[in-house]
C-alpha cells in the first residue's frame, strides 16, 4: 500500500520527521483487557481509542514502520530523525496511519 502511496523516496539533502504516527490495534475477541490497578489484576472493557499497553512496544512499532519504508520511502532510516505523536491504541480496523515531512538539512 505505501509503494502506491509513495511516489518517490526522500529527496538529497532532507531529513525526515514521520508526523502523528497511530498504531490502531485489534479489539481483543472477549472486548476486555487486563490491567494492574492498586496492585491488583482486573479486567476492564476495550473502547474504541483506548490506549493499548500491552506488547508489542510502541518501539518496536516505530521500528518495523521504519524498516518497512526502507526502499519506498527513503533509501536510510536513519535519516528519520524525529517523530510526532506516535501512540498505539484499541481499533475495531486494525492498520497503521503517519505523515511524512521533509525538512531541509542546511
Amino acid at each position: 500500500m505505501a509503494r502506491s502511496r509513495i511516489r518517490q523516496p526522500v529527496p538529497p539533502g532532507k531529513a525526515i520527521i514521520l508526523t502523528d504516527v497511530t498504531f490502531y490495534m485489534p479489539m481483543p475477541k472477549s472486548g476486555k483487557t487486563t490491567v494492574v490497578i492498586d496492585g491488583q489484576r482486573k479486567q476492564i472493557k476495550v473502547i474504541e481509542g483506548m490506549p493499548h499497553i500491552h506488547t508489542p512496544d510502541l518501539d518496536n512499532l516505530l521500528k518495523g514502520l521504519k524498516d518497512s519504508l526502507k526502499g519506498i520511502a527513503w533509501h536510510d532510516d536513519a535519516r528519520v530523525y524525529k517523530y510526532t505523536n506516535p501512540q498505539k491504541v484499541y481499533s475495531e480496523c486494525p492498520g497503521i496511519e503517519f505523515g511524512i515531512e521533509y525538512v531541509d538539512l542546511f
